[in-house]
């Protein structure tokens, strides 16, 4: 297994606000093969809490990797699943392994998606709560395609929102999905949470949402996923 990363760029500022941490597997047949292809079978053998932990690790290591070399960082964002979110013991060994590495937490986001949440309200605000002590960034994805989170928005103190992929590659034909990607531009802005558009992939897309007034974007229009050495190469032109 490995990681690959893709980065959120404000194209309004030209910085690289935050880098998102994306498993790829290696396979000696097939090449480099696609979460979807490979976590199906991962999750029937039960190794998604084993695959999760894996991936904590390697952020942390890459965090430690540019802060030895004396570059400024960029927050790294880690994708929790609900297998590994739900499985006993994570909240306390997420928390051992940020209180080993204090310092590393202020650079880490953890994404989770908006139906993980609200599985169930009370353990999901226990964590956050705990995480956030320590600086941990916290970032709901696919915001808006699961259940109805926006009532407890304001007591789960998010940090950012991402507009789902699907929301941007319809809102140009589709009135209503555009409307809906005003919406959570919009409520970012009266609640003070960043607003990431992702999963872009066109300039026609890039385009509306900075009209819109979403100014960080992700997605193969902005850089696609790519490996370590390639990210720096891609970083090096924002410094």
């Amino acid at each position: 297994f490995t990681l690959y990363y893709m980065p959120a760029v404000d194209l309004q500022k030209g910085l690289v606000t935050e880098i998102e941490a994306l498993l790829r597997w290696n396979s000696p047949e097939d090449g480099l093969l696609l979460p979807d292809v490979f976590l199906p079978t991962a999750e029937e053998s039960g190794l998604m809490t084993a695959l999760g932990e894996w991936t904590i690790e390697r952020a942390i290591e890459t965090i430690h990797h540019w802060l030895e070399d004396g570059r400024p960082p960029v927050r790294l964002s880690i994708n929790i699943s609900p297998t590994h979110f739900w499985s006993p013991g994570f909240t306390e060994s997420f928390l051992r392994r940020i209180k080993r590495d204090p310092a590393i937490a202020t650079w880490l986001t953890v994404e989770l998606t908006e139906r993980l949440l609200m599985k169930n309200l009370e353990k999901s605000l226990e964590f956050l709560e705990a995480i956030r002590e320590f600086g941990v960034r916290i970032s709901v994805d696919d915001f808006g395609l699961g259940s109805a989170l926006l009532p407890n928005l304001p007591e789960l103190h998010v940090d950012e929102i991402k507009i789902p992929q699907a929301y941007v590659l319809h809102m140009e034909r589709h009135t209503r999905t555009r409307q809906l990607v005003k919406t959570i531009i919009h409520l970012g802005e009266n609640m003070g949470i960043d607003v990431v558009g992702e999963g872009v992939q066109t300039v026609a897309e890039k385009k509306r949402l900075l009209e819109m007034g979403c100014h960080v974007l992700q997605g193969f229009e902005i850089c696609p996923p790519v490996p370590l050495p390639a990210l720096e190469d891609f970083l090096k032109t924002f410094q």
